[in-house]
């Protein structure tokens, strides 16, 4: 078996905001040249470093249903997301139970202060 590396440059965005103790998920997107490929899964790895890292323990995810985003909600289900209110889905900080391995290595990524990772 042999590893390949594949460089597919910028593919996914997910700007945080720390309100009241929380890391507010503002807006996630992603390619769909990724999406389904664990790319979540690694972004979810990084929201929860960054959350940990600012002390915050809880992410929280606004969601409104609509019939055009129900694969959106389906993989905040995967991710371990629940649903809080009916208006937003919520995940510790600390993962309570593994994700599947991702095998992505993510670059230049910043977080709070604009400091790279």
């Amino acid at each position: 078996m042999r590893a390949i590396a594949i460089a597919i440059g910028l593919v996914a965005v997910a700007v945080i905001d720390v309100e009241k103790g929380e890391a507010v998920i503002r807006n996630w997107v992603m390619s769909c040249r990724v999406f389904s490929r664990r790319l979540e899964h690694a972004m979810l790895e990084l929201v929860r470093k960054y959350a940990e890292a600012g002390g915050v323990s809880l992410i929280r995810a606004p969601f409104k249903l609509s019939a055009k985003n129900d694969v959106a909600r389906a993989a905040l289900v995967e991710l371990g997301f629940v649903d809080d209110d009916g208006e937003s889905f919520v995940v510790p900080t600390v993962a309570t139970r593994p994700l599947p391995p991702h095998f992505i290595r993510i670059e230049g990524a910043t977080g709070a202060m604009g400091q790279a990772s």
